[in-house]
């Protein structure tokens, strides 16, 4: 792994390293300047979301004192992937960004690498799941899931408690 990518995911300023992060996954760059609806994201473009979120999943590693082999990057890869699909999802219509299924195209993006997820120790499974459901976290947690079945079935998925956990990264990446 090189040294600008841990210097990204660790700066606690991810975005001033944008071009670091890119060179290492270059999927994220399509993502630079996206615009998002300000009633969502007021932080602004999809690529200072994601930076955003990648520093609150970081938090936890930058204040443990595990060596860097030992640290567990899922919830920062998950941030890194998260929303990856948005640039190639994204529409505007009627004043509105829409990034329909934008899990579906970050999870098909992630594929491409498997070689950053196990050098970083990270079971692509996990990093998957959470990729994938993560707009369901929030649909949860806001109350929009309103069917008991729907409500039931999430709460039984095996990454239900990592789900949880990673929405909470992804709201502070809206702050």
């Amino acid at each position: 792994m090189t040294e600008g990518f841990y210097r990204a995911i660790f700066s606690r300023n991810s975005v001033k390293y944008w071009d670091e992060l890119c060179a290492v996954v270059p999927d994220l760059r399509p993502n630079f300047g996206v615009p998002q609806s300000k009633e969502w994201h007021p932080e602004g473009a999809v690529h200072i979301h994601i930076c955003k979120v990648i520093d609150a999943a970081a938090e936890p590693l930058i204040r443990s004192s595990a060596p860097l082999d030992r640290c567990d990057y899922t919830f920062v890869l998950a941030a890194l992937f998260h929303d990856i699909g948005k640039a190639a999802t994204h529409e505007f219509k009627n004043g509105i960004h829409s990034f329909r299924d934008h899990e579906t195209k970050s999870v098909e993006i992630l594929q491409d690498y498997h070689g950053l997820i196990y050098g970083l120790g990270v079971k692509r499974w996990r990093l998957e799941a959470i990729v994938r459901d993560h707009m369901r976290a929030h649909r949860y947690i806001d109350g929009r899931m309103t069917k008991r079945s729907k409500r039931l079935e999430f709460i039984q998925l095996p990454h239900y408690e990592d789900l949880l956990k990673f929405a909470k990264y992804d709201r502070q990446g809206k702050l």
